[in-house]
């Protein structure tokens, strides 16, 4: 759910910033948010991680300006964003990834490397990190702070004013909502869409 929760909060500000841009998710229809996606979304049998074929169909079909992996891809399926034309962005949240990241195949292929967490969480670039940058010229890493979309209006009738309204709270308040990583214990609720819990 983490994945999704940035990808979602992404989505949302670059719609909000180019509100002419098409926006596309390629999801799992086992995830519990996968029938509910607010944008069009291609639903595969698992992970799109396991589904390579179907992944690179889509972007050969879509043409992607922008393809953003979020903790997750296979080098077939970042080599075929490259090779038609998209700008590579892969996120790592977590340090298995971010080794994957920086591994010097990956390196040639992405243009974009987000850490998801402020410098001083994630570590800052270690010797050998550094010494690949310094030799391969890319890609840009950043450090990512939180990734929230913007709430939506202000007004009574608006998301955030029902969203208030339902917990009781003023509408001119401090409000700080973090949904955690979702839905993977048994009977656990979904924080994002549950508030009440």
């Amino acid at each position: 759910m983490g994945e999704y929760a940035r990808s979602l909060a992404i989505a949302q500000g670059a719609q909000g910033r180019w509100p002419g841009a098409a926006i596309q998710f390629i999801l799992s229809r086992q995830a519990p948010y996968a029938a509910t996606a607010p944008y069009p979304a291609t639903l595969l049998a698992a992970s799109p991680t396991f589904h390579s074929a179907e992944v690179i169909e889509v972007m050969k079909n879509w043409r992607p300006d922008v393809v953003i992996f979020d903790n997750a891809g296979r080098t077939a399926q970042l080599r075929a964003a490259r090779r038609l034309g998209a700008r590579v962005v892969y996120i790592s949240a977590r340090r298995r990834q971010r080794n994957k990241a920086f591994r010097l195949r990956w390196m040639r292929l992405i243009d974009e490397h987000w850490i998801a967490y402020p410098k001083f969480i994630a570590g800052d670039l270690g010797l050998i990190e550094r010494l690949k940058l310094k030799f391969m010229h890319r890609p840009a890493v950043r450090y990512l702070d939180v990734i929230l979309a913007r709430g939506y209006g202000s007004g009574p009738g608006s998301e955030r004013g029902s969203l208030l309204a339902r917990m009781g709270l003023a509408l001119d308040g401090y409000v700080l909502v973090v949904p955690g990583g979702g839905t993977g214990h048994p009977g656990a609720g979904d924080a994002a869409r549950d508030p009440g819990r």
